[in-house]
């Protein structure tokens, strides 16, 4: 019984980005950005602006709405003070020649990009995302605790 369990927790689990949405996968998807996507938000920010915070091992990541053909842009990455996981906000301007990102609500620096299958908090966050928003049930996003 408790091999059984524990093969059903794992299942719940998801693995990776694409593995999030679980239900009317023709109508909604997560994954890392393409290079259109970036394109899109490729801009130039001032050396000068104020930085929140540096992201390390930080990835961008797209949720799209594939019956709008639309998409919000985040950035995910280890805040490198504290070394915790942050979320931006939706993201308006990248700069890979500054390594600078703006958002909606500030400046980031980005670090090091990250490598290999995201991890676990990070998929966590954005199937709680969805559950904030209302989400998560419609897409058959697995339920998780903060």
């Amino acid at each position: 019984m408790g091999a059984d369990m524990t093969e059903d927790l794992r299942q719940q689990i998801p693995s990776s980005l694409s593995d999030i949405i679980r239900r009317r996968r023709d109508e909604f998807e997560v994954g890392l950005a393409s290079a259109e996507e970036l394109a899109a938000v490729d801009g130039s920010i001032d050396a000068d602006a104020a930085v929140a915070a540096t992201l390390d091992d930080w990835r961008a990541v797209v949720l799209r709405d594939l019956t709008e053909d639309r998409y919000l842009l985040l950035v995910y990455g280890e805040n490198s003070e504290t070394g915790k996981l942050r979320r931006t906000s939706g993201v308006r301007i990248l700069d890979l020649d500054r390594m600078l990102v703006r958002t909606q609500d500030a400046v980031y620096a980005l670090g090091k990009p990250a490598n290999g299958n995201p991890p676990f908090e990070m998929i966590f966050d954005i199937c709680a995302e969805f559950h904030r928003r209302g989400l998560g049930e419609r897409y058959g996003v697995p339920q998780v605790w903060e």
